[in-house]
């Protein structure tokens, strides 16, 4: 009985302990988006893997005066990805449209720019900044 039990949990410990290998090595990525010729002032961006870039997190991005960085730690590792960008123009909200007593820890990004944007870039080691810029055929709001 004892042996069924250890090679149950010998098992269940082969089982869980095979994806826990070391997480690919992500690379630093910075960059400024524009949309209209104009930095985005703020937003997110996002890099979700693509059906060919399997086994990664999706990682993502505050967008700052169009600037956005992501530290090698926390950054995309190589491979091709589904790029998504939602860029807001900062403004701050009006009274009928959020209270912050309401949401308490929730950034109000402004009116959304354009419908989101989303792009295919391949993320390559040597990858440093990669800048994008957001047609304007994206959809004004």
């Amino acid at each position: 009985m004892q042996c069924k039990i250890f090679l149950s949990l010998a098992l269940a410990a082969g089982i869980f302990l095979t994806g826990c290998g070391p997480a690919s090595p992500g690379v630093a990525v910075k960059g400024l988006v524009t949309y209209d010729g104009q930095p985005i002032p703020k937003g997110r961006i996002s890099f979700e893997p693509s059906s060919s870039t399997m086994h990664v997190a999706v990682v993502s991005a505050k967008i700052e005066n169009g600037g956005y960085q992501l530290p090698a730690d926390a950054g995309p590792a190589p491979g091709q990805y589904n790029v998504r960008i939602a860029g807001y123009d900062g403004a701050a909200p009006q009274p009928f449209e959020i209270d912050p007593a309401d949401a308490p820890g929730v950034e109000f990004l402004g009116h959304p720019l354009f419908d989101e944007y989303v792009t295919l870039i391949e993320v390559a080691d040597d990858d440093r900044s990669r800048d994008i810029v957001v047609p304007t055929t994206a959809g004004r709001r």
